[in-house]
């Protein structure tokens, strides 16, 4: 999870599946990305696999989601094998530049003196 001004960003590597086989859910300010991988034996009884790291069966991981993600304006997508889950800020908790105003001529707070003497 990685965290910008504006959003929070997950991404996790599922390569070989297909989007329908990936659920993403949230609920009780907790996403869940589960889903389930099966082993492909097309191939298998044709050749000798030596090493096979690839992992096969059900899957599931699960986030506590910080209060200032606005979940309504959650995305995800899923591109070369890499689900990318999009989960924006609300407006209250982007840092914001705060205007000062003032002088450089007007008086430095508690010292009773003016900047230019």
């Amino acid at each position: 999870m990685v965290e910008s001004a504006d959003d929070y960003r997950i991404s996790v590597d599922l390569p070989g599946m297909s989007p329908d086989d990936i659920n993403v859910t949230l609920q009780n300010k907790v996403l869940s990305v589960t889903g389930q991988r099966s082993f492909d034996h097309g191939d298998y009884r044709e050749h000798t696999y030596y090493c096979r790291e690839r992992r096969y069966g059900r899957f599931e991981r699960r986030f506590t989601l910080p209060d200032a993600v606005s979940a309504e304006e959650m995305q995800a997508e899923y591109v070369n094998g890499v689900l990318t889950i999009v989960l924006p800020k609300h407006e209250a908790a982007k840092p914001r530049r705060i205007q000062i105003s003032g002088t450089e001529n007007q008086a430095r707070i508690g010292s009773g003196r003016s900047v230019d003497s």
